[in-house]
């Protein structure tokens, strides 16, 4: 967080995506596509046609739109469960960021 705050807006912008989860597991290829815009890469159709052949594939292992089964709202505690990690120490370690940019 040191480093982001003294970086100027633009600066920021250029060295950082910030991406929710939530995004990324409902519009996959929404989110890679907002990605390669923010930093001035080439979506090609093949690229997207490749990405597009790659979610389909392999699906979402929490569920959501990509994986073609209703997103289990649980999911996200069993992962931080099976790290041995909680959402209290998520909370202490990562709150100020997830505050100011995944709010």
């Amino acid at each position: 967080m040191d480093l982001r705050d003294s970086l100027t807006p633009e600066e920021e912008r250029r060295r950082f995506a910030d991406v929710r989860m939530d995004e990324l597991t409902t519009d996959p290829i929404g989110v890679v596509k907002r990605i390669y815009q923010q930093f001035d890469l080439a979506f090609t159709p093949e690229f997207e046609a490749a990405l597009v052949a790659y979610v389909t594939e392999h699906g979402n292992r929490e569920g959501g739109a990509s994986s073609g089964k209703p997103r289990d709202p649980n999911a996200h505690q069993r992962s931080l469960a099976l790290l041995g990690i909680s959402e209290d120490e998520i909370d202490r370690k990562f709150g100020r960021y997830r505050c100011r940019y995944l709010s």
